[in-house]
């Protein structure tokens, strides 16, 4: 599994790190980074990178932090998807703008969470997504028209997911 963590807090992905380490295959998955299989950059690699230099290898999981990047969130949650596309992703985002929520999710997002907000959520979230499930705020839920939220993207999906062994949210 490759895992790419885009992010400026480095608390946040030495802790990351070390929590996907523990469950990722060992053996280096190249060229992301010398420290694959969990790679890191800052969000603002999407935009600045060449395309050869964006990784030649599927990206399992990301992380996108735009709660403190210096480039508009939804410049980053679209490049990410077409730079990079990753197969399961988190969005850490500055406020909750319902907007940037609904786009991350028809972007294909796994979960977004409104930061800063503390490690261990952040490390639960990234679980939920990781296994398949959906994190995404219950704001999203009753915002504007039905259906632009899965009817399983909240509860129902932490719950199973919870119920295969993996922590609930805080």
């Amino acid at each position: 599994m490759t895992i790419l963590l885009l992010a400026h807090n480095r608390l946040l992905c030495q802790t990351l790190m070390r929590r996907l380490r523990a469950v990722a295959p060992a053996g280096p998955v190249a060229p992301i980074a010398p420290i694959a299989p969990v790679a890191r950059q800052e969000p603002e690699w999407l935009l600045g990178a060449a395309a050869a230099r964006h990784p030649e290898v599927k990206v399992d999981f990301a992380l996108l932090d735009c709660s403190d990047a210096r480039a508009d969130p939804a410049v980053l949650l679209r490049a990410l998807q077409a730079r990079v596309a990753p197969a399961r992703w988190l969005v850490l985002l500055p406020a909750p703008d319902v907007a940037l929520m609904r786009l991350a999710l028809a972007l294909g997002a796994g979960g977004c969470i409104v930061g800063p907000a503390p490690i261990e959520r952040v490390c639960r979230a990234s679980d939920l997504v990781r296994a398949g499930g959906q994190c995404f705020p219950r704001a999203l839920r009753g915002a504007g028209a039905a259906g632009t939220m899965p009817p399983h993207a909240c509860a129902g999906t932490i719950s199973s997911v919870c119920a295969r062994g993996a922590p609930p949210l805080g």
